[in-house]
């Protein structure tokens, strides 16, 4: 029982061709069988399949990563935020303008997130020389990639930022003075 795999080139669709086929061959010798026919198309989706669901799962877990450093920033911002609620309502009663809060927080916030994006940037060079070194395929870094997440990480954290900030410009000054 020997196999043999044919790839023929036709301006005929895989139905027509493998009726065509199969009456020259069954013409030729009635034993012979023919077992499968299928499109380039479909033979190319089928080998490429381990390699996109690969890939699947890569950027689902980048964005189970993302959504995790979104809730993460968010949470120790709030934090510390609750933490400086008094600080922030003596600001609010000698006169600094909500927007100015705002401001600070957002600073201060950019400002981590900035040291976070390079040091991040930094290893990811890092690994990604130490990694071509193994596989030959992870070679060339792309800087436009590496810039694009560093700027959706810098977004998600302005986001991140924002809505802490918000919450602490709108406090009543007597409120967070009265809290302690």
């Amino acid at each position: 029982a020997e196999t043999l795999n044919l790839m023929l080139r036709s301006p005929l669709p895989a139905e027509a061709l493998a009726r065509e086929l199969r009456s020259a061959v069954a013409s030729l010798d009635p034993l012979l069988s023919l077992d499968a026919f299928a499109g380039m198309e479909q033979v190319r989706a089928e080998s490429l399949a381990p390699d996109r669901l690969g890939a699947a799962t890569v950027s689902l877990f980048g964005l189970l990563g993302l959504l995790l450093a979104a809730v993460g920033t968010y949470g120790v911002l709030a934090y510390a935020l609750e933490r400086r609620r008094r600080e922030l309502g003596i600001r609010l009663a000698l006169g600094a303008a909500p927007r100015d809060v705002l401001s600070l927080v957002l600073g201060e916030g950019m400002r981590l997130a900035t040291l976070g994006v390079l040091a991040g940037l930094c290893a990811a060079l890092v690994l990604q020389r130490a990694l071509a070194r193994r596989l030959p395929e992870a070679a060339g870094a792309n800087p436009l990639l590496f810039a694009a997440v560093a700027l959706l990480f810098l977004l998600l954290a302005a986001a991140a930022s924002f809505l802490p900030g918000r919450r602490a410009m709108r406090t009543a000054p007597a409120v967070s003075l009265r809290a302690e």
